[in-house]
C-alpha cells in the first residue's frame, strides 16, 4: 500500500470530522471571493500534520491550534488529493474543484450555494449488508482520521452505591456526527456496533452515534484503527490494555473486586483521564510538541515544508492572532 495513500485517506477523515471547505467573502472596496479549506480548534498534533504534509497557515491561540488553507494554488491540490476518499463532504468539495477549474466565475451565486451545500445533512441510516470485516487499510486510514477529531475511546467510573462495594468501570468507543454517514462507514466497515440518534445540545437534530461496548470488539477495533491513529494513539492503547487485561468478577460476589484489580482498573482510568478534558463531553486534549516538529515531512525536507506554511501567533499586540513569524 502507497503510503501516501494512506495519509491522503487520513486527512479526508479529519476533514470530514473537524474540517470546513467554504468560499469566504470578503468585503471592501472590491468584495474579494476566497476559497478555503480548514481544521479549528483542534489539536497541536493534528493542524501539524496538516500544515507539514499540505503547507497552508497554522493559527495559535494560547492551546488551541487551527490550520487553513486559502491560497488557489495549494486549495485546488488538496481538495483533488482528498477527494477520493470523502464519505459525507464529497459534494460541496467537487462543487468547490469545479468552481476553481472554471475560472471562479459566478462569484456571489457560487457563495451562496457552498453556503446551502454546507447545511446538507444525510439522515438516512441503511442497514448494514457487510458481515465481515473489511481490511482495506485506506477506510482504517479514513477511520483513524475520524477517530483522532470526533471519536472517542473513554473509560467511565460509577461511584458505587445501592449496596455496591466497589465502583465500576465501563469502557466504551463511540463517535458521534449529525451526518449519518461517516457513523455508517465505520459500522459497515468494521460490522460490529449499533448506531442510534441522540440528543445534543451541540446540534438541534441531534447526532447519530456509532458504540462500540463489548470488551473483544474493542479489542479487534483499538487493533485494526491503531496503527493509523496520529493524535489518539495515547487513548487507544491505554483503552486496550484496560480490555485486553480486564478480569472480571463474579457479580454479586461478597468480597468484592480485588484490590489488585481495583487498582488495575483505577490506573487506566486515571491514566486516560490525562489525555481528556471534561466540558458536555469528552474531548482530546493534547500534549505539546516541539514547533520543530510542525515543519516535518517524510522525505525530511523542513525547509520545503517550512517556505509552504506560515505560522501566527495570538499576543497581546495582535489579538487577532495575525502576526506572522
Amino acid at each position: 500500500m502507497d503510503k501516501k495513500d494512506l495519509i491522503n485517506a487520513y486527512a479526508a477523515g479529519a476533514m470530514e470530522g473537524d474540517g470546513s471547505f467554504c468560499i469566504t467573502r470578503r468585503p471592501g472596496k472590491y468584495v474579494k471571493y476566497v476559497a478555503n479549506a480548514n481544521i479549528g480548534k483542534s489539536s497541536k498534533e493534528l493542524a501539524g500534520f496538516f500544515v507539514s504534509t499540505f503547507g497552508g497557515n497554522l493559527n495559535i491561540r494560547g492551546d488551541q491550534y487551527s490550520w487553513s488553507i486559502s491560497s488557489s494554488t495549494r486549495v485546488l491540490p488538496f481538495l483533488e488529493t482528498i477527494l477520493p476518499y470523502l464519505q459525507m463532504k464529497k459534494e460541496r468539495v467537487q462543487f468547490l474543484l469545479t468552481w476553481l477549474k472554471e475560472g471562479m466565475k459566478n462569484k456571489e451565486i457560487a457563495y451562496e450555494e457552498m453556503k446551502r451545500q454546507n447545511l446538507l445533512v444525510n439522515k438516512e441510516l441503511i442497514d448494514c449488508e457487510n458481515k465481515t470485516i473489511d481490511l482495506d487499510e485506506k477506510k482504517w486510514a479514513y477511520i483513524a482520521g475520524l477517530m483522532d477529531t470526533d471519536g472517542s475511546f473513554m473509560i467511565s467510573k460509577r461511584i458505587a452505591h445501592n449496596g455496591m462495594k466497589n465502583p465500576n468501570y465501563v469502557a466504551k468507543i463511540s463517535y458521534g456526527e449529525k451526518d449519518a454517514r461517516p457513523p455508517l462507514f465505520i459500522r459497515n466497515t468494521f460490522s460490529k456496533g449499533f448506531i442510534a440518534l441522540k440528543e445534543n445540545s451541540g446540534c438541534e437534530n441531534g447526532r447519530f452515534v456509532w458504540e462500540l461496548v463489548v470488551k473483544e470488539e474493542m479489542i479487534q477495533f483499538i487493533k485494526l484503527v491503531l496503527p493509523y491513529l496520529k493524535v489518539k494513539k495515547p487513548n487507544a492503547e491505554i483503552l486496550l490494555n484496560f480490555c485486553e487485561n480486564f478480569n472480571p468478577v463474579r457479580k454479586g460476589h461478597r468480597f468484592g473486586i480485588p484490590k489488585e484489580e481495583l487498582e488495575f482498573r483505577e490506573k487506566c482510568y486515571l491514566d486516560l483521564k490525562k489525555y481528556q478534558r471534561r466540558g458536555n463531553c469528552d474531548l482530546f486534549k493534547s500534549s505539546l510538541m516541539d514547533l520543530d516538529a510542525l515543519t516535518y515531512n517524510d522525505e525530511g525536507n523542513k525547509a520545503e515544508a517550512a517556505k509552504a506554511c506560515t505560522v501566527n501567533v495570538a499576543s497581546e499586540k495582535t489579538p487577532k492572532g495575525d502576526a506572522v513569524l
